[in-house]
Order: C-alpha cells, then sequence, then structure tokens
C-alpha cells in the first residue's frame, strides 16, 4: 500500500508590516508536522 500524505493548502493575510511574522509561524508549523510521524 501506498504511504499516507497529508496536504495542506491555506492562503494566509498579514496585517501590514507581519508578514516575517506569517513565515516564521508556518515555517515552524511545517517542520512540526514533517517531524509527527517519525519513530
Amino acid at each position: 500500500m501506498a504511504d499516507a500524505y497529508l496536504q495542506v493548502i491555506a492562503h494566509y493575510h498579514a496585517s501590514p508590516g507581519n508578514g516575517h511574522r506569517v513565515v516564521e509561524l508556518l515555517a515552524v508549523t511545517s517542520y512540526m508536522v514533517r517531524e509527527e510521524d517519525k519513530p
């Protein structure tokens, strides 16, 4: 059976001046999701 995967597609609108914070949080979230299923 093929490996299962999760794909999340999201569209974010950052408040003016907060774009960098959105990028930081998305990077942390994506890292955590990738590490979640590792033994």
